[in-house]
């Protein structure tokens, strides 16, 4: 790795994919003190709504109160950042320095804004997020990155 900063981006989602890959990144590395990671969650537009609209439109339920809206809204806010925090703990775990960015929009797009933002020299990522309607729609996150993005990409299985 030399004597110069390596800067990292380690996208993740909340999926077992996204974490493998949080634990990948660190084993591999992790023996590296001049790595620095970036660690994004993006947040697709409607995401928590559109999961919400789903549920209530599943038909009357106890659950749909005010109180069980509002904790959905809750989700809404928090969600995001608690998944980057996870992610980010596991590279602290392994002796590693790291940030959060948090990003909203399409995820592939988001991803390769920030890692040219952030000049990274590597991008890391699950190969499957928790999206599987949208991925058989629009095709996958990962795929759409590896396509266009201009710094190796790294895809854990």
């Amino acid at each position: 790795m030399g004597a110069s900063l390596v800067k990292i981006l380690l996208a993740v989602d909340g999926s077992d994919d996204g974490q493998r890959a949080a634990d990948a990144a660190a084993a591999v590395f992790g023996q590296h003190p001049d790595v620095n990671f970036v660690v994004v969650f993006v947040e697709e537009p409607h995401q928590y709504e559109r999961a919400m609209a789903v549920a209530v439109g599943a038909g009357p339920s106890a659950f749909h109160t005010p109180e069980w809206v509002e904790e959905i809204a809750e989700l809404a806010r928090t969600e995001p950042l608690r998944i980057a925090n996870r992610a980010l703990r596991r590279i602290q775990d392994a002796g590693l320095k790291g940030e959060i960015r948090l990003a909203s929009g399409q995820a592939a797009e988001e991803i390769l804004k920030v890692a040219e933002a952030e000049k990274v020299d590597v991008i890391v990522m699950g190969r499957r997020g928790i999206h599987a309607i949208t991925r058989l729609i629009l095709g996958s996150v990962s795929n759409a990155v590896l396509e266009k993005a201009r710094v190796p990409v790294l895809i854990v299985p």
